[in-house]
């Protein structure tokens, strides 16, 4: 350890004040080394001082990475502007308020292949319901894996507290799924 310290003791030592290439910083192993974010590494500004900085950053490996972190879209960019979010979360509200529906009133999911393209057909200028996308499908998968546990609470805990009786039902999905309720 004492080695280590006398060694960042001596020499040249990273300044700050450098005009440093993008993603160089002070490293925090000492001040006679630079921390490069693009590459993960630290090197020595030792002997060199600004010129080793220089050097790395025209080296092949730094331009490669330098490259590709200029070409990888951040996962803000690829999500899209807020008002794009905005929209897309109204786009699927009215799909889950839609699908919560068709459950609630035990309606056939076959419906809903028909009442994307008739939100559209009504409602000409609005956006949402021109994006309006939830066909059977999509409806079962709301119902099935999103709303399901919602509505699963409330029954479990009134059968816990009231008494009651079973009744069996037996079906066969077309998708290959097969129920077997119990009522």
């Amino acid at each position: 350890m004492d080695a280590v310290k006398k060694k960042c003791q001596a020499g040249g030592k990273f300044k700050s004040s450098w005009k440093l290439p993008d993603g160089i910083i002070a490293s925090s192993k000492c001040d006679q080394y630079a921390h490069c974010k693009l590459c993960k590494s630290d090197f020595s500004v030792a002997h060199g001082g600004f010129n080793d900085i220089t050097r790395h950053a025209r080296g092949p490996t730094h331009q490669q990475r330098f490259k590709d972190s200029n070409s990888t879209k951040s996962i803000a960019g690829m999500l899209g502007q807020p008002s794009e979010l905005s929209h897309i979360r109204k786009v699927t509200t009215a799909e889950v308020i839609m699908s919560n529906f068709i459950a609630m009133h035990n309606i056939s999911f076959l419906t809903a292949n028909h009442l994307s393209s008739l939100f559209a057909t009504m409602f000409p200028d609005s956006k949402i319901a021109s994006d309006f996308s939830c066909k059977c499908t999509k409806t079962r998968a709301i119902i099935c894996e999103a709303l399901d546990p919602y509505h699963k609470k409330p029954i479990v805990e009134n059968v816990r507290n009231v008494p009651y009786s079973l009744m069996c039902d037996e079906s066969n999905d077309y998708q290959f799924v097969n129920y077997y309720y119990l009522l």
